[in-house]
């Protein structure tokens, strides 16, 4: 799902620039990649002339070139912080997925040492990989949502400057 752009892109005047020409200049830069001088000067009803002048004596195309990168900027971010919501949000998701496993896994195995000691040895050994199997699904799930395979080596690279004195 997207969301609006929590940012607005302000479009400042030039200086000197009057009212008339501030709104055909927003006109134009809303536009987009569709721009042309043509159509501000048929929407706001005055001569192609005039915003052919208006256009050159505010650098119209400089405040395209700024109101483009500002658009192109917000849309990244926009961006960046859906994915980082989406990968917290699947981190969360399996590491409860991994909890929940593991609890599950721990009661398979808890099952199975009641039975061992009560001298019910019903247990298979395809019940043993299964539980054992679970443990370590469990456990990749966690240490996946926690992103170890990155912080290890952070870990690593401190230990490996201390000295053993």
């Amino acid at each position: 799902m997207t969301e609006p752009l929590s940012t607005k892109i302000s479009i400042p005047y030039a200086p000197g620039e009057r009212s008339k020409a501030y709104e055909a200049k927003v006109q134009y830069l809303l536009m987009g990649q569709y721009r042309n001088l043509r159509d501000v000067s048929l929407k706001q009803r005055v001569s192609q002339s005039q915003v052919n002048n208006w256009a050159g004596n505010y650098d119209w195309n400089a405040a395209a070139r700024e109101y483009d990168e500002a658009v192109a900027s917000h849309k990244i971010k926009l961006a960046e912080e859906t994915y980082k919501r989406d990968v917290e949000e699947y981190m969360s998701r399996y590491r409860e997925t991994g909890r929940e496993l593991q609890e599950t896994a721990m009661e398979l195995l808890r099952t199975m040492r009641g039975r061992i000691t009560s001298k019910d040895f019903t247990i298979t050994q395809n019940s043993l990989g299964l539980a054992s199997r679970a443990l370590m699904a469990a456990a990749d799930l966690e240490a996946h949502s926690l992103r170890i395979s990155e912080i290890l080596p952070q870990f690593e690279t401190v230990d490996s400057g201390k000295s053993d004195e």
